[in-house]
């Protein structure tokens, strides 16, 4: 993959996720197919969030004043109709639940849009922060409410194997781009699910985890990354190109973190492959350009599968 093909693969997407914001700052979730404009139903604040974290991710490298603007958008939407008050944090709640991935995700949302330190933004995220590290986790770093019902306060039982890493990833964001630091929260939380995973036996494929891992420089748990990308490289999914993007971004975390040039290697080649599939998935012209499709046999467009793939071809376009 050529590293000049992949920041243009990445823009086009960033476009096309940008397209999809609306004046309200809703976006499309979703079209019926690549030749129509027809709306595909739901709707999920994960990935408004997500696709917010895409598209300033690639504004990072090459800034576009619509990228910012339209993120704003997106941004002040999700805090209006999603954000509410919880013991003196705050928490994003839809459907009556408050995820705690979907709580991960706004901060990274906000932060990587906030960079000139917006005080009323940089409150919201250490609000939502507080939320995940007070209301969230217990003394060993277990994460005990993944989908709290807001109406009895209680967990609702379904526990997420993705919104631990999304939450490890924000608060090490923050401590990474803030005077905010989370180092012992951080610790019990990684040092938890690592033991968890040693204790049954099986990793699973935890590409926000190894995500964090890198971005905190967390040397110290190398066989955690290890052991992810593991999983993540096992016959990955030659048909969609969502879940496929989502291992091509842990084994680049990955392979910024591995020190053995041989396992690089390895990780390299199976980077290459999922890539070249990736790239053959993307809407190369029409109206809308930029975007994935679900898979090879439904041309479904939706926002989350752009979000992943921009953000994998952005982080090959920089990998040494």
């Amino acid at each position: 993959m050529n590293k000049e093909k992949a920041i243009g693969i990445a823009i086009d997407g960033a476009n096309f996720l940008t397209r999809m914001i609306k004046p309200t700052g809703r976006f499309v979730y979703g079209y019926k197919s690549q030749d129509t404009l027809d709306e595909i139903s739901g709707y999920n604040v994960l990935r408004h969030a997500g696709s917010i974290w895409a598209i300033m991710c690639v504004d990072s490298v090459a800034p576009k004043k619509e990228y910012r603007e339209k993120a704003k958008l997106a941004i002040d939407y999700m805090i209006k109709e999603y954000m509410v008050d919880y013991r003196g944090t705050s928490m994003i709640v839809e459907d009556g639940y408050a995820k705690l991935g979907g709580n991960g995700l706004a901060i990274l949302s906000i932060l990587k849009w906030n960079t000139k330190r917006n005080k009323k933004y940089d409150e919201i995220i250490l609000d939502l922060a507080r939320y995940i590290t007070q209301c969230c986790m217990d003394y060993n770093g277990q994460f005990l409410y993944h989908k709290r019902n807001v109406k009895y306060d209680v967990d609702k039982g379904f526990v997420s194997e993705f919104y631990p890493g999304e939450a490890v990833l924000a608060l090490c964001e923050i401590s990474n781009n803030t005077n905010e630091c989370f180092p012992d929260e951080l610790t019990k939380i990684v040092n938890y699910y690592f033991n968890l995973r040693e204790a049954i036996g099986t990793h699973i494929r935890d590409h926000w985890m190894i995500q964090a891992i890198e971005s905190f420089g967390m040397n110290r748990w190398l066989e955690y990354a290890r052991a992810i990308a593991k999983e993540e490289m096992k016959g990955w999914p030659k048909n969609k190109p969502g879940p496929t993007a989502c291992r091509s971004e842990a084994l680049l975390s990955y392979i910024n973190i591995e020190k053995d040039e041989s396992l690089k290697k390895k990780a390299k080649a199976h980077l290459e492959k999922m890539l070249k599939f990736q790239a053959s998935m993307q809407v190369r012209e029409g109206m809308h350009k930029g975007g994935f499709l679900w898979s090879k046999t439904s041309d479904v467009l939706r926002n989350d599968v752009a979000q992943h793939n921009v953000c994998s071809f952005l982080r090959y376009s920089q990998m040494k």
